[in-house]
């Protein structure tokens, strides 16, 4: 079990430095947390039927695993960065799916949202990280229907958050 644990670690250690959507801490505790659910079960992590992928299988997470998860809200002083709709300005809640601390990669990875075919825009906090936002309304269950829409739509983008700015 031992030598299992390590190589599915690596295997997720290569994946969060590849894909760079999880923290190494997080993807560790999803391993230990898969170990420790087949050692309940089954103690055989090999324990596959004909026909079911092994990831759904084993109890791995899949795409839309955490369409489901707890929303993180931050509240925040944030601006509309210049260059930006200035209509936005008086909207509260944001659903930001990038976040960065060089405007350049903010507006590249803008680019690539739209391109995608959200309507993004730039938001800038007090501390200087530069938020990409692809939603924004003065309703926070609007607001929170949208990340879960994204989630369930989007493998790659399940850490969207919410913004709540301050002052709104």
């Amino acid at each position: 079990m031992k030598n299992i644990k390590i190589a599915v670690g690596c295997f997720v250690f290569a994946t969060v430095v590849l894909s760079g959507c999880k923290t190494k801490k997080k993807a560790m505790s999803d391993v230990d947390a898969f170990l420790a659910t087949q050692e309940e079960t089954s103690g055989d992590v090999s324990n596959t039927s004909a026909g079911e992928s092994s990831k759904s299988s084993l109890g791995w997470p899949t795409a839309n695993k955490n369409s489901n998860e707890k929303i993180v809200v931050k509240e925040e002083e944030a601006s509309i960065l210049s260059g930006e709709s200035a209509d936005i300005n008086n909207y509260k809640y944001f659903v930001i799916i990038g976040s960065f601390a060089n405007e350049n990669n903010a507006r590249n990875y803008k680019g690539t949202m739209v391109e995608k075919g959200f309507k993004a825009t730039i938001l800038e906090n007090t501390t200087g990280h530069y938020r990409v936002a692809v939603f924004y309304t003065n309703s926070e269950q609007e607001a929170r229907a949208k990340i879960t829409e994204i989630r369930n739509k989007y493998a790659q983008h399940q850490d969207v958050w919410l913004l709540n700015r301050k002052g709104i």
